[in-house]
């Protein structure tokens, strides 16, 4: 038994929940009278785009900051860890800004952090090229190559595409740091009752540019649906940036770098539909979770075209 105390409790005195919002594993709250484990399955296939090792070894060294619960053990295909109480936000929650405050300076702990697992190879620049590396010639779904068809997308304009957009978005100004890079509204949690944000899931934290994952949040505003008028206006992210700025450097930040990092983010907001849409075209072929994985990664691809150069201008 991984948590200590429950050898010799018997399967009918545990209750068990299935936790909704991912679209990668599943996640189960097992509960015995008020103390709470969770329990993640991992996903069919996610090994091929998903390092689990480091992942664990994420949890381990977040809780010791109290940044992650307690990792009480691991089995074949998932793990055990601890619970943070609260409830997850909604996209249409998130997108009020209501709770932009405490997820700014939850994130600026984050990047703050001193925790490198592994190399300090910037993560979605190799992650990308995995994915990139692992898209099939042609899908098992003559629907799905069809649609791919229809799309105009190819994995070697992709290849060439994230080329380019490597040459012009790295800077060795932007700051790198400990980053969670999947920070949409069920990775967040609020704990009503101390006022406090938390941060779930941690399978692709890792060594990233801090603009990037401020990007992928206000990407997430807009949902799995995509509804881009929950993208948070310029009024928004200023708001969030200066709270975000103030929290990692304990100092009240310059308009200069205000709006610096106001560009960065925009910046990189290209970079997340390049990222996530190739993510999609992989788990268009492996997944077995019932989502429409070939429309969704479409839909964030040509997201990127049609605004590139809107937003490369900044």
């Amino acid at each position: 038994m991984l948590v200590e105390g429950w050898a010799d409790i018997t399967s009918a005195e545990f209750k068990v929940k299935e936790l909704a919002g991912g679209i990668t594993n599943q996640l189960f709250r097992v509960s015995h009278n008020d103390f709470h484990v969770l329990v993640r399955i991992y996903g069919s296939n996610t090994e091929f785009f998903l390092d689990r090792d480091v992942e664990l070894q994420t949890i381990e060294a977040l809780s010791k900051i109290e940044l992650a619960p307690a990792l009480y053990g691991t089995f074949a295909n998932g793990f055990v860890y601890g619970y943070f109480e609260g409830q997850t936000l909604d996209a249409t929650t998130m997108s009020t800004g209501r709770y932009s405050e405490g997820i700014a300076k939850k994130m600026a702990q984050w990047h703050s952090s001193d925790i490198v697992i592994g190399s300090k190879e910037i993560y979605v620049w190799k992650k990308l090229e995995d994915f990139l590396a692992l898209l099939p010639e042609q899908y098992t779904s003559e629907i799905k190559n069809e649609m791919l068809k229809q799309s105009g997308i190819s994995r070697d304009k992709l290849i060439s595409e994230m080329a380019t957009l490597k040459n012009i978005l790295h800077d060795d100004s932007l700051r790198l740091g400990l980053c969670h890079n999947d920070l949409l509204s069920g990775n967040i949690l609020y704990d009503d009752a101390k006022d406090i944000i938390q941060f779930i899931d941690y399978e692709y934290g890792s060594y990233n540019y801090n603009a990037y994952d401020i990007a992928n949040h206000f990407v997430e505003w807009c949902g799995f649906e995509l509804n881009y008028d929950q993208f948070p206006s310029k009024e928004q992210q200023l708001l969030f940036i200066n709270k975000y700025l103030s929290a990692l450097t304990k100092e009240e930040p310059s308009s200069e770098e205000v709006n610096k990092l106001y560009r960065d983010v925009n910046r990189m907001v290209l970079l997340t539909h390049l990222f996530w849409g190739v993510w999609a075209l992989l788990q268009a072929s492996i997944s077995i979770i019932s989502f429409d994985y070939m429309s969704y990664a479409i839909k964030r691809i040509h997201f990127y075209y049609q605004n590139k150069d809107i937003l490369l201008s900044l």
